[in-house]
């Protein structure tokens, strides 16, 4: 658009985050459920009606999740019956005679539960005005999509892994450098923070997990203690356990002897955390039965699993780290690939993600 305008004429945008600043050591279940029903959205919105306000030639294009586009009072947290507004709500209240507010969501259409079959008549992209469902004869257990307009993509449904799921030493670091941060167990957020991150550390070193109380300080502390000296013992290249599959195969290994309940956190880390998929047996199958179907899993599939695992570590890992990744791609793949980007996009085109 910026070729066919003059200097004066161009667009050009400005980043804003228009969330407020919440002091996390003084942070609890209550003051957490307040924030979110009744004063996350309402502040977020001053914060935009003000930017527009004070420069009337300006305009904005606000990114949030889908449900903030939801114009009605709504239970807005699945634990808690009380009931608030989200960002559609106050935005389109405010500019409602003062141009008003436009919402568009994206959906792939492969994600076929989110997208009716009225959409799907084209094999390209496209955006469309789901106004023009209004007063259409269609079928009584079919709705178009909430929003003013949609913006549907005949695009992969890539799989966007968590930062849990990715291996590496920088993300070891990255809490045990900070741990004093985190001392506080009077906070929740902090609780949180250090369950996740322990919970991390138990997978990545292949340990025995530890349910650990994450209230008790002397526990906390003696826990972080413990993994500091282990990092201070171990210099691990973690691209070598991927391309291994050490950390997967020690992790089968200690669910496979072990009975439920203990045996779930394994299985739970294997679904979740390492491979994403879930072995199915009938009901009473043992962990002795279900390593073995795990198994044969990582066993018919490697490929995948360590060129995908190595791909999301060029991400995120050390210069060692990502010199071993890339050294592996290329030397298996024959590809003359050198960046986290290109490799990803090699990865999304490929046949292993149909």
């Amino acid at each position: 658009i910026n070729n066919n305008l003059s200097d004066n004429n161009k667009i050009s945008f400005k980043i804003y985050g228009p969330e407020k600043i919440i002091d996390l050591n003084d942070w609890s279940a209550e003051k957490r459920d307040k924030y979110f029903i009744s004063e996350r959205d309402e502040y977020s919105s001053a914060k935009i009606i003000n930017l527009l306000e004070n420069d009337s030639s300006a305009k904005a294009i606000v990114f949030y999740g889908g449900a903030h586009l939801i114009t009605i009072k709504t239970q807005k947290l699945p634990n808690n019956k009380d009931q608030g507004f989200y960002l559609g709500y106050y935005l389109s209240k405010y500019f409602k005679d003062k141009g008003g507010c436009y919402s568009i969501d994206q959906v792939s259409i492969w994600n076929n539960y989110l997208l009716n079959d009225m959409y799907k008549f084209t094999n390209k992209n496209y955006a469309i005005e789901n106004s023009i469902f209004n007063g259409a004869a269609i079928p009584k257990d079919v709705q178009p999509q909430s929003t003013d307009a949609s913006l549907v993509l005949f695009d992969k449904n890539i799989r966007q892994p968590h930062i849990s799921q990715i291996l590496s030493e920088n993300l070891v670091n990255c809490y045990l450098d900070k741990t004093s941060n985190y001392k506080n167990l009077k906070s929740e957020f902090n609780r949180a923070i250090n369950a996740g991150w322990l919970d991390y550390l138990s997978i990545i070193s292949g340990s025995e997990f530890e349910n650990i109380n994450n209230n008790d300080s002397v526990s906390v502390n003696k826990a972080i203690d413990k993994w500091i000296n282990w990092r201070a013992n171990n210099r691990i290249n973690f691209a070598d356990e991927i391309i291994n599959l050490s950390i997967i195969k020690k992790c089968i290994n200690r669910f496979e002897n072990l009975e439920y309940p203990e045996a779930g956190f394994y299985e739970n880390t294997l679904y979740y955390r390492l491979l994403d998929t879930k072995i199915w047996f009938s009901q009473g199958a043992t962990p002795k039965l279900r390593a073995k179907g795990y198994n044969e899993y990582i066993q018919n599939y490697s490929k995948p699993i360590i060129y995908e695992n190595l791909i999301n570590l060029l991400w995120v890992g050390t210069k060692e780290e990502k010199h071993k990744a890339i050294s592996y791609l290329k030397s298996s793949l024959s590809l003359n690939l050198n960046t986290a980007k290109e490799w990803t996009e090699w990865w999304r085109n490929s046949d292993y993600c149909k």
